[in-house]
């Protein structure tokens, strides 16, 4: 065993091979790197101990009357054994404490946890229980089912490798659900709560599929984001969408509705295809498609609040317009409408912008409103009823 009270600097090779490496005293110290497969223990009585250097250990002891350990600044320290937390403090700085032990982590509740603005890492290729502390950034890796009852995030929850969270979690206020693993999984509701209102939102940035467990719903401006080479399946199920949609990879809609709603005064939508119903439920603010939306059924029922096609793109729906009753409103942009379906209802407000709807299916009736372009193809009749402006083009 080696005991350091004083500062411990490592300029040249340190052989600590099954060594207990304990850190005493009651001055603060520096604490340079160094690798043991034996305890690391703070047992410090005042002040504060700071690692400068990257620590190996086997487990990791915090039992110091009146001391604290600090992990230091992004640095990176891994530990295979328990984490015993019995007097003292333990603050994470802004690093990374990575946990390898299998099954139950942490011991003892009688040393607090601060985790700063660094990430806490269970590893381990298996089960294990994760501490019931407040974290920052928390990540799942290795496999295994970890349970998380007990814990808190603060900032980023990330699952990674083929690890699930099972029990039940925590979020903070501003709080983001990362999904960053090269294999595919299905949700789970530990870790991706419906509704989800931690305003980092959820993060799709794996090369594995994610695939939803059932319907999601984000409150209001709470961001779905899915970035580049990375896929979110939703199954077929709902997804409401509360804030901002952002899809720089693939989005596997399928069946599912999509519905837009909630009071964000700003709200980008990215395109997407379904064939379920793309509906506008908002009761303030404006959703404004970022990208070519198909769909089956288009559903106008916002009160008081609208859904603006955006600048140049072109969107299909191949099922009802149903313009329920209400003040919601539907903008047409610069964008052109295609309609295949029939039309339902009178509700809202159409405005034309300087875009174009073409009733492209069969025989259908044009809604009385006023056009900027109005295009008839398609086949059969298109009968026209009530007032119909044309400020633009009518193309036949």
């Amino acid at each position: 065993s080696l005991a350091l009270g004083g500062d411990f600097t490592n300029n040249g090779s340190f052989f600590a091979g099954i060594s207990n490496i304990d850190i005493t005293g009651v001055i603060d110290q520096n604490i340079d790197d160094f690798t043991t497969t034996g305890t690391v223990s703070m047992t410090k009585t005042g002040n504060t101990a700071t690692f400068t250097g990257n620590v190996s250990g086997g487990a990791l002891t915090i039992s110091g009357s009146g001391g604290t350990l600090n992990l230091g600044s992004g640095l990176t320290h891994t530990f295979t054994g328990t984490w015993t937390r019995t007097a003292g403090a333990l603050e994470g700085g802004s690093s990374t404490l990575n946990l390898g032990k299998l099954g139950v982590v942490a011991s003892g509740t009688g040393a607090p946890f601060t985790p700063g603005t660094g990430t806490v890492n269970y590893y381990a290729e298996g089960a294990q229980t994760v501490a019931a502390v407040t974290y920052n950034n928390l990540t799942l890796s290795g496999s295994g089912a970890k349970t998380t009852t007990g814990a808190t995030v603060n900032g980023v929850l990330s699952m990674e490798g083929t690890a699930t969270a099972s029990g039940s979690i925590t979020y903070g206020s501003a709080a983001t659900l990362q999904y960053n693993t090269a294999t595919a999984r299905t949700a789970s509701t530990t870790e991706w709560k419906t509704p989800f209102a931690a305003t980092g939102g959820v993060i799709i940035a794996n090369t594995g599929t994610i695939t939803m467990n059932g319907a999601k719903v984000f409150n209001a401006d709470i961001p779905l984001t899915i970035n580049s080479g990375a896929t979110l399946a939703t199954n077929n199920s709902t997804l409401t969408l509360g804030g901002n949609f952002t899809n720089n990879g693939t989005f596997t809609a399928g069946s599912s509705a999509i519905t837009m709603t909630n009071t964000a005064a700003t709200q980008g939508i990215a395109g997407f295809t379904t064939t379920g119903t793309v509906s506008m439920t908002k009761t303030a603010g404006t959703a404004t498609f970022t990208g070519n939306v198909s769909g089956g059924g288009l559903t106008i029922n916002g009160s008081g609040g609208t859904l603006n096609l955006g600048s140049g793109l072109t969107h299909t729906f191949t099922g009802t317009w149903t313009r329920s009753a209400g003040t919601g409103i539907l903008n047409g942009g610069s964008s052109t409408l295609n309609r295949e379906g029939a039309l339902s209802g009178s509700g809202g407000t159409f405005t034309a912008g300087t875009g174009t709807v073409n009733y492209a299916g069969a025989a259908q009736t044009v809604a009385p409103v006023i056009y900027n372009n109005l295009g008839l193809s398609g086949t059969g009749a298109k009968t026209l009823t009530g007032l119909t402006t044309i400020n633009g083009d009518l193309t036949l």
